[in-house]
């Protein structure tokens, strides 16, 4: 279903990305290895919002595009179809 939104997981993977890149140059210097770690479960929880979101977007508009063209079909008039 998404792969057909490869416009919108482009800024989504930018963003995680951007959310691994400043929480390592944070997290590691101070804490390490587990710094790592709270960098890379951010940027993963980062991840999944965002795709949950987006996901929840297509999701609705393929339920109204559905529903739109179940109204027009009962709209038309027999015989001919949108």
């Amino acid at each position: 279903m998404m792969a057909r939104y490869l416009k919108i997981q482009v800024p989504i993977v930018l963003t995680a990305l951007t959310v691994m890149a400043l929480g390592s140059v944070l997290l590691i210097p101070a804490h390490g290895l587990l710094g790592a770690a709270w960098a890379t479960c951010s940027a993963f929880a980062v991840l999944l919002a965002l795709n949950g979101y987006a996901m929840n977007h297509a999701l609705r508009r393929r339920a109204r595009d559905a529903h739109r063209t179940r109204l027009y079909a009962i709209m038309a008039p027999s015989g001919s179809r949108p």
